[in-house]
């Protein structure tokens, strides 16, 4: 019976082995990790942690640049409406000249028309400001896309040119920082084109105070005055 008993227990009687001797643990035979691939370890995890802090600052100031469009997108709105009234009221006093030509109503008809050109000038500002804001909006994501492109090639680079990290191994290289005075240097631009903005002290644009609403001059009293017009007349 002695060919049927484990193998263990044959190892023990016949050779004096101990089967624990010949085990190899799994690991004992890689190399242990050189200072230079704990180096690049190192530049790796704090080159994620730039990226990051990258990505953040681009998304705080992509949130301040929507919600500046939201703010102009209202104002234009509003600015829309006003040019509606203003044209509609226009017309009707042109109507009302023909019908009752007097020197109150040319008057009148001029102190609007005014109005409504100044109106006018004013959405066209709006207008423009909106379309730079989109335009800084998007060239912002894309550098931003380009820089966190570029350093992934350098980290995907540097795992390759520096394989083999043993004794006999090349070091790897530096993985360059993400530039953030690029994303800086772009704000300034942003700011310089639209001199209304300015930066607060923590380095972010500040929210430009919101326009004083259109003062109530005499084109607004004419307005009401043509609206009992139109009453007397019809």
């Amino acid at each position: 019976n002695w060919q049927f008993q484990p193998r263990k227990r044959k190892l023990e009687d016949e050779f004096g082995l101990d089967p624990a001797d010949l085990e190899v643990p799994a690991r004992r035979n890689q190399p242990a990790p050189d200072r230079g691939t704990l180096g690049y370890e190192e530049r790796r995890r704090r080159n994620n942690q730039a990226v990051r802090r990258s990505r953040q600052r681009v998304r705080e100031r992509q949130d301040w640049m929507r919600e500046q469009i939201d703010q102009l997108q209202e104002r234009n709105r509003s600015l829309e409406s006003r040019l509606v009234y203003l044209n509609e009221t226009i017309d009707s006093l042109r109507e009302l000249i023909e019908r009752q030509p007097t020197e109150e109503n040319e008057r009148r008809l001029v102190d609007i028309e005014q109005e409504f050109s100044a109106y006018q000038e004013r959405h066209r500002l709006r207008l423009q400001q909106q379309q730079d804001q989109g335009q800084a909006s998007r060239a912002l994501s894309a550098a931003s896309r380009r820089q966190v492109t570029a350093a992934n090639t350098a980290e995907s680079r540097a795992g390759v040119d520096g394989g083999g990290g043993g004794a006999g191994g090349s070091s790897r290289p530096d993985i360059p920082e993400p530039n953030h005075d690029a994303l800086d240097l772009m704000l300034q631009e942003m700011l310089r084109e639209n001199p209304q903005l300015e930066l607060t002290g923590g380095g972010q644009p500040s929210r430009p105070a919101a326009p004083p609403p259109p003062p109530v001059d005499a084109a607004d009293d004419a307005s009401a005055s043509l609206q009992q017009l139109r009453r007397r007349v019809a």
